[in-house]
């Protein structure tokens, strides 16, 4: 299940408090080794848990960034 993905392996949004808007970060470089982004990671744990509906409410990581 481990080990995570760093912000330059993953397609994802950044900001901090003091930001006014999400900024998107785009992928800049592949996978290293086995290495999962978070959000499967924690789509798999809560598929264990017998939860995944209702964590993923049907997206997909890419739809999400979509939709946030």
């Amino acid at each position: 299940m481990l080990p995570s993905t760093t912000t330059l392996e993953r397609d994802d949004i950044g900001a901090s408090t003091k930001d006014r808007y999400l900024t998107a970060m785009k992928r800049a470089i592949a996978l290293v080794g086995e290495a999962r982004a978070d959000y499967s990671i924690f789509s798999e744990l809560a598929d264990r848990f017998g939860i995944h509906q209702e964590f993923s409410e049907g997206r997909t990581s890419e739809q999400w960034l979509k939709h946030i």
